[in-house]
Order: C-alpha cells, then sequence, then structure tokens
C-alpha cells in the first residue's frame, strides 16, 4: 500500500484531536506528529462516531490527548513532547461543537450512537456499520444484521454514554432455503446472487460440481475465503442460530 503524502508538507491545518497546526491537507488519513490521531475522512469530524483507523471515537482520542498526551497510549513513543510541540507547531483552540451529534439507534445494538440512519456510520459501541440492508443479507464488510445482532449479544456489551432502544426489523422475511454449500437455512431466496453469511458461498448459476465441492470442504474446515484469501475462521455459534438441512444424497 501507497501512503498519501503530500506534493508540500507545510502544515496549515489543525488536527482535530489536539488542535495544533500539523497537518498539510484535512481528510486524507495523514497522522498528527502531536497526539498520534489519525485524520480519519469517514467519521467527517462526528465525536461520537467510531473511527477505524484509529479504533476509537474522535470524543475518546481528545480525552486521552487531555489525560496523557497522545489520542492512544500506543502512540507515545512516536510523538513530540508537549513543550517541543508548543515550540514548532500553533495551537488553535479545538471546536467542542459536534457536526454530526448522534440522533439515531444503531440497527445491530439498538443504542442512540449513529448521527443518521442507511449511511456508513461506525457504531461507537458495537461498531456496525449501517447499510441499510435487510436482517438476513451478508454485509459488504461482514456478517449478516441478523448475526451480528446475536454477537453483540453474547458480548454482553452495555454502554452508559447513549440511550439504548429496542431493535425493530421483526417483520422481514426469514430465511426458508437452505445453501446448497453448508446445508443451513441462510438465504430468503435462491439464485438472486446473495451470499450465505455462514460460509460466503455466492449464489448464482456458476454452481458447478467442482466448485461446489472445493466450498464445502473448505466450510468443513471451518475456513471463509475470499478468493484465495482466508478472511477468518466460521464461528460455529453462528452456525447454530439456522437451522441445517442435510442434503440429499444421490446413489448411482
Amino acid at each position: 500500500m501507497t501512503w498519501y503524502q503530500p506534493e508540500d508538507p507545510t502544515p496549515r491545518e489543525a488536527c482535530p484531536c489536539c488542535g495544533y497546526v500539523t497537518l498539510a491537507v484535512r481528510g486524507m488519513c495523514l497522522i498528527c506528529p502531536v497526539c498520534f490521531w489519525e485524520d480519519d475522512p469517514c467519521t467527517r469530524g462526528a465525536h461520537h462516531v467510531y473511527s477505524l483507523p484509529n479504533h476509537m471515537t474522535l470524543a475518546e482520542g481528545r480525552k486521552n490527548f487531555a489525560t496523557f498526551g497522545a489520542c492512544d497510549s500506543k502512540g507515545l513513543g512516536h510523538i513530540l513532547p508537549r513543550v517541543a510541540a508548543l515550540a514548532i507547531f500553533e495551537r488553535r483552540p479545538v471546536d467542542t461543537t459536534d457536526p454530526f451529534p448522534p440522533r439515531e439507534p444503531c440497527p445491530c445494538c439498538g443504542y442512540v450512537s449513529l448521527p443518521s440512519l442507511r449511511e456508513p456510520w461506525d457504531c461507537a459501541v458495537c461498531h456496525w456499520i449501517d447499510s441499510g440492508e435487510p436482517l438476513h443479507v451478508t454485509h459488504v464488510v461482514g456478517p449478516t444484521l441478523y448475526i451480528a445482532r446475536a454477537r453483540f449479544e453474547r458480548r454482553g456489551i452495555t454502554d452508559d454514554r447513549f440511550e439504548r432502544r429496542p431493535l425493530l426489523g421483526g417483520s422481514e422475511p426469514m430465511p426458508t432455503h437452505p445453501c446448497p454449500c453448508c446445508d443451513h437455512v441462510t438465504f430468503v431466496e435462491r439464485g438472486a446472487d446473495l451470499v450465505c453469511p455462514l460460509c460466503a458461498w455466492a449464489d448464482d448459476a456458476n454452481e458447478t460440481a467442482s466448485t461446489i465441492a472445493e466450498a464445502r470442504a473448505r466450510f468443513g474446515r471451518g475456513e471463509w475465503f475470499e478468493g484465495d484469501e482466508l478472511v477468518w475462521r466460521i464461528d460455529h455459534a453462528d452456525c447454530a442460530l439456522f437451522e441445517r438441512r442435510p442434503r440429499q444424497l444421490t446413489t448411482p
């Protein structure tokens, strides 16, 4: 991966975390040398949205900087001392007005942590990215919403920063068709290019005996692949959420 390097590295913009003028441009994932915050464009300056590259919210990063001088304790060995930073960089007041305050409940955990629904905000509590997909459609970067909710409940996480509301979506269609690869009832319909959330089988018209046999073997080993890359191990607790209908083996 090639990291972005501005043509002119002269600092002009203030870091949204610490306020020091250390960034040549905003929204290009540049890392502040004073607090080690990565300027994540996906958060758009929202205070309470989870920032994936920083592994925290901007509000948490600011609190950490005020407490021990960096957005994260792991960054302490990579930043300038506060005295040196004051001598090199201008510091501007940090805007404490949240441009995108939390207003909507996360579809996964129910905490009111999202500025709006059906936008790519990352929940600060459960880290669900709201794509607007129905309960049983596999998410572009992870499991279905149905599985994500079950995983969140298994983890037993609570968060007193946000109000929590009852989850919605009980009227959506339930899966009625077994996946031809893993045999679990995960599809609401067949042949619609849907992806099984357990084995990652893409249910399209290209099914052949060899490809499905290979996919079944991978599922038997508990492996989830994207192309030739192993992404993660299959969670058997997820499999237990779905009925399994073993396919009928044909005899010659």
